[in-house]
């Protein structure tokens, strides 16, 4: 009968097939029994011719089928596991796997594999099948794991920089939240700068930084940030300076005044204020004019200054008596004295260092009294009846106002004024505006002090004192 065998193993023929022994016979006698089956029997079918022969040289034939099949599974070995990123900007990449190693005993007819055409976020087992000539298979499996290790994008804006607010210590912001995206989901957004203050919030005098935090699916994080910077350019204030001061020495020998008055008042926008000054009430103010300054500063280095005049005015000048027409005395005792021509500049006499003297020529005399530092100077006293002189008298010259508080001043005088000079305490001229017939003098430029003023009539030259005080 006919015979089927499977392929030998690893091969694709068959070898020592077992055909078994056909019937015969013969009306004398059977010769041989042969046929042509071949060592090796190819995949298929294989037709063996049996030849039977008789004594007399008859013979007779009959077939014989053996049919190898092959029943052995082809091999297929799939490539390691693979690890890939997603494409940039998508969830999912595109690949081409390697194809596995693939043999057969007899032929391979086909590798195939159910691998997606996008191999999504995670891992994707694709099987790949071996199909052979006789349609026998075999399958082995290839997993490809796709990871997303692609950051969320994250647009923070750029750094902000305002002024405050007038009258707060900081400023209102109102910005964007940043925008975020992510190729796969973001799984969070937070603001992770921890400093408590958010869009919209009154933001504090200097640099505040805002963070923003976008964490994906995937764990994967990005963060940005930008710095808003509030800037106090408002200036500190201070309210309530004193105005310029006049204060008054009464007492001859005394050089200084204490001053007193209400300090300024020093406020800000921002909390703390730092308030200097440069004179303290109560202090000591010598004769003249002193400026008293406050300075206010705050934390941002803004200032302020205020500022008033303290001017101290010696009313308490010497007073020179004269003593038998002739002779010259002081009330100040405990003193050092210098007698002054006040007819030539105030220019000091010599010798004349007592507290009297004696003129030895008609004029006009001073002293200059030195007592604990202070040197006062007395009014100018006339003597006019030394030799033949003769003096005519035309009445009493008087200023007033005096003090003057502007600076200017009339002469109260019958006769005729030739010319009127106004000296300071140093013997130096200063020039004034004089209206010799209006007999006035505008001395507006003056400061605040002491001044002597010399008139000069028909007959005779005599030195006043004038107290100018500004301010009032």
């Amino acid at each position: 009968t006919n015979v089927t065998v499977a392929a030998d193993l690893g091969s694709c023929v068959a070898v020592g097939t077992a055909l078994g022994t056909p019937s015969t016979a013969d009306n004398c006698s059977v010769a041989s029994v042969t046929n042509n089956a071949p060592a090796s029997y190819p995949l298929g079918n294989t037709t063996v011719v049996w030849t039977v022969a008789d004594g007399s040289g008859n013979t007779a034939t009959c077939t014989q089928v053996v049919t190898v099949i092959d029943t052995q599974a082809p091999t297929i070995l799939c490539a390691a596991p693979m690890t890939v990123d997603t494409d940039p900007g998508v969830c999912s990449t595109t690949m081409t796997l390697l194809t596995p190693s693939t043999a057969d005993n007899c032929s391979v007819a086909t590798v195939s594999s159910n691998a997606p055409s996008t191999f999504p976020l995670g891992t994707t087992v694709v099987t790949w099948t071996v199909v052979d000539g006789s349609g026998n298979t075999t399958t082995c499996t290839q997993s490809v794991t796709v990871e997303d290790n692609e950051l969320p994008t994250i647009a923070c804006q750029s750094d902000i920089t305002l002024n405050n607010l007038p009258g707060f210590c900081g400023r209102s912001v109102n910005y964007a939240v940043p925008a975020f995206a992510d190729n796969c989901g973001v799984a969070s957004f937070t603001q992770t700068d921890g400093s408590g203050y958010v869009a919209g919030d009154l933001f504090p005098i200097g640099t505040t930084y805002q963070e923003f935090t976008v964490v994906d699916n995937s764990g994967n994080s990005f963060t940005c940030g930008f710095n808003i910077t509030i800037v106090d350019n408002e200036l500190p204030v201070l309210a309530n300076c004193p105005a310029d001061m006049v204060a008054f020495i009464n007492e001859a020998g005394q050089c200084e005044k204490v001053v007193t008055w209400q300090n300024p008042t020093a406020s800000d926008n921002c909390p703390g204020v730092d308030l200097t000054q440069d004179y303290f009430s109560g202090s000591s103010f010598p004769i003249g004019t002193t400026v008293v300054t406050y300075n206010v500063s705050d934390n941002s280095g803004n200032t302020a200054t205020c500022s008033f005049s303290v001017t101290v005015v010696d009313q308490a000048n010497p007073i020179v008596t004269v003593v038998g027409e002739t002779k010259l005395t002081v009330n100040v005792t405990g003193a050092t004295y210098q007698w002054v021509d006040c007819d030539n500049n105030f220019a000091p006499i010599a010798g004349a260092t007592a507290s009297t003297f004696s003129p030895t020529s008609n004029g006009n005399y001073a002293v200059i009294v030195n007592t604990g530092g202070c040197a006062d100077t007395s009014n100018c006293e006339t003597i006019s009846v030394i030799g033949i002189e003769e003096v005519v008298s035309f009445g009493e010259i008087v200023l007033y106002p005096n003090p003057s508080y502007n600076g200017s001043f009339m002469i109260s005088y019958e006769g005729v004024i030739e010319a009127i000079m106004v000296y300071d305490m140093t013997g130096r001229e200063v020039s004034v505006e004089v209206d010799l017939n209006a007999k006035s003098v505008n001395g507006s430029e003056l400061a605040s002090g002491k001044y002597m003023v010399r008139i000069l009539t028909q007959n005779q030259m005599i030195t006043k004192e004038l107290i100018v005080v500004k301010g009032e």
